[in-house]
This record gives C-alpha cells, structure tokens and sequence, in this order.
C-alpha cells in the first residue's frame, strides 16, 4: 500500500482519535476488502515503527484526561503508553504525524490522544484476530533510534545487541490470523499469547529481571552468533517437551536463541495472585539456564530466580544443543 493511499484511510478518522473515529476507519477498511486490510495493517506498523524512537519517548507529554491538573509534572511514558501516543498521533493525520518527526520537541506543545484502538482496526475489518507484519510496531524495536550498548570487535563491525526477552504461550488457545505473503497474497498463521488468567506485566517484569542477570554477567555468549534468547513458558493440558532451539522471532522475523520450559493449567492457575510474577520469572529463568554454558556468570543468580518453580516439570534442553 502507497503512503498516499494510507493516508488517505486515516483521513476517514477526520482527524480524530476516539472510538468512533476507529469505528469509521473499520468501516473504510471492510468496504476495501481484506486485502487491503492487511496491506494497511503492514504500512500501520512501518509508520509506528518510525516514530519508535527514544528521543520521541523522552519528550514530556500531556495526555487528554479531564481529571488530569494542568500543574501535575508529566508522567514517564511506560512502552505501553508511547505505543498508544504513536498511534494517537497517526490517527491525527500525515501532517501531525510529520510535523513530530521532524521536531520531537512538539511533543510537549499540546496534549495528546491515545489510539489503542487503531492497532486493531484493520484485524476488526478483516474477521481476523491478528495480522503479522514484517517489522515490529512495539516500543524499543526500532534499535537505530534507541540507544544501546555495542562491542566492536576488532573488524570494527559493531555486535548486534543482545537481549534476552520473556514470552507466554497458552498452546490450548491458538490465535488464527494471516499475514501479507512475498507473492502479495495471503499466508494463514497459528500464533500463541499468553493465557488470559495471567496479567501480562507478569512477562515483561520476568524479562527485566533474566535479561538484567545475563547482561550483568557479560551478555550471552558468542556461540549464540548475536541472537537474542527468547525465554518461554508454555502453558498446556498435553505435556510438552521443553526445547532449546534456533527459531524466527515473529515480531521482525529475524533469528532468535529459543528456550522453552512448560507448566500445567492447573498448576498455573492455582499460583497465589502475589507469586504469579515470582513464578513466571523464575519458569523463565529455568529456560535461561537450559541455554546457557555451565560456566556462565549469571547461572548463580538465575538459578536463585529459577528455586521458587522447584516441584514443577524439570527442563530438558533438545539433544545437540
């Protein structure tokens, strides 16, 4: 899909970015047929990812909120809330949209609207629960605009970061959705989120916690070849056998270290409400150690993570990994 043509559906927002200017964008797009659904969907996420930039999040900024006092300091903007910022200010238009590219500091100039609804509007039009995107909208993927350490080994080629990075799949509650094809066409996909009984903060709370372990530790090793680690829990009725493998990240579609550890429903639903982030983190933390040497640095603290999961399925790393 042209940028013009883009912006040409976002005009059916007439410049707004409530519930209703959503409902008109939904309407635009069924009425254009689900493949243009899709091409929409996959031009969105190029647009968000370039104002994923942390220039743009650093900027102090009002959100509209009638109980909000205009005294009140700015809040710091969370990855959820600059997500939803990214899409409020697409949802006002290609010259909003320009204008804060070219000038971060417009940010603090107004308030500004929060579009949760736009990132699910061409899903809504097209009957489907998710469409996949070559690039990623979320915060921080955008790594040429993010700050970052870098090793610059003696080629002066600087290393790729590293990161390790927490996931849930529920394997009994598959999402369908597609995805724009090389050919154009449509590709159907299976995609797995975290189950529903579990807040999702429990995931990110578990990736700060292993990635801070490993990065304290000197990163992840070279035989990783500048892959991130995926750590991830599944969650299921059929017993899985947890896995170390290589896989495609689904957010950018690049290489990743996958780890996977698995849990019961049963098991998973019985955790107190204040032990679901512990117990989340420490699953994570057991799929952490699965991947890395026996002689890594940060395998004491994991494994101090990893002791509040004792009692559950044991990990079992893939033979030749």
């Amino acid at each position: 899909m042209s940028g013009d043509d883009f912006w040409t559906l976002i005009d059916s927002m007439e410049g707004q970015a409530d519930d209703d200017a959503v409902e008109r964008l939904v309407d635009a797009l069924a009425a254009a047929g689900r493949a243009r659904a899709l091409a929409f969907q996959e031009r969105l996420a190029r647009v968000l990812h370039e104002l994923d930039r942390e220039m743009l999040a650093a900027q102090p900024v009002r959100f509209e909120d009638e109980d909000e006092d205009e005294d009140d300091e700015p809040i710091p903007l969370s990855d959820d809330s600059f997500l939803y910022l990214r899409a409020g200010i697409v949802a006002l238009g290609r010259e909003t949209y320009a204008a804060v590219l070219a000038d971060p500091a417009a940010l603090a100039s107004r308030v500004w609207p929060e579009c949760e609804g736009l990132l699910y509007a061409a899903e809504e039009a097209a009957g489907v629960e998710y469409i996949e995107t070559k690039v990623s909208f979320e915060t921080g993927t955008n790594v040429e605009h993010w700050s970052q350490p870098e090793v610059v080994p003696d080629d002066g080629v600087p290393a790729p970061r590293r990161v390790v990075w927490v996931d849930g799949e529920d394997l009994d509650d598959p999402l369908g959705g597609f995805r724009m094809a090389e050919d154009g066409g449509e590709e159907e996909l299976v995609a797995h989120i975290p189950p529903r009984y579990l807040n999702h903060g429990a995931f990110f709370a578990a990736s700060d916690l292993v990635n801070q372990a490993v990065e304290a530790s000197g990163g992840l090793p070279d035989a990783f070849g500048g892959r991130s680690l995926a750590c991830v829990v599944q969650f299921g009725e059929q017993v899985v056998v947890p896995e170390v493998r290589v896989a495609r990240d689904d957010f950018d579609g690049k290489e990743v270290m996958r780890s996977s550890v698995w849990v019961s429903h049963d098991e998973a639903r019985a955790w107190p409400k204040p032990e679901r982030t512990a117990r989340v983190t420490a699953l994570a933390a057991r799929a952490a150690l699965a991947a890395l040497p026996p002689d890594h640095g940060a395998r004491p603290e994991l494994e101090a993570l990893a002791s509040v999961a004792l009692g559950l399925e044991p990990t079992h790393a893939a033979d030749g990994t």
